[in-house]
């Protein structure tokens, strides 16, 4: 594994984290709120399931991703490594800079777990949003 791989992968994994710590802070906001004076008891709030298991989900899922890009982030799997190995073309060179196409394929589905996380968290943010605005007021 190259220096570039581990820092992008680091990168990815720090990241992920910080789109899950948000998650959750916005899924807890929209529980206590939904647990309100004005909403306690309500199953549906302004369109959004207010549900224990309704609100947890998404928070649940992207601890999920999360996991799974801290396999790919510690370099200890060996699908990981095997993908290297394997798959060692480069497709990619700038200065001293070379990505392989295994790289490449591991950086691809990475980003794809951050848009994953992404729309997860911009999901919580709306929700708890619209609950805390409509509970609170």
């Amino acid at each position: 594994m190259t220096k570039i791989f581990v820092v992008v992968t680091r990168a990815t994994l720090v990241v992920a984290i910080g789109l899950v710590g948000t998650t959750s802070v916005f899924t807890y906001l929209a529980e206590v709120s939904a647990e309100g004076p004005k909403c306690a008891g309500r199953t549906l709030l302004e369109g959004y399931p207010v549900g224990i298991d309704d609100l947890w989900v998404p928070t649940l899922w992207s601890a999920l991703i999360v996991v799974a890009v801290g396999f790919v982030a510690s370099g200890r799997s060996t699908a990981t490594r095997n993908v290297l190995r394997d798959y060692d073309l480069p497709v990619f060179e700038f200065a001293s800079i070379q990505i392989t196409l295994g790289e490449s394929v591991i950086y691809s589905t990475l980003l794809m777990a951050l848009a994953m996380l992404g729309v997860a968290t911009g999901y919580s943010v709306m929700r708890s949003h619209v609950i805390v605005s409509y509970c609170l007021a």
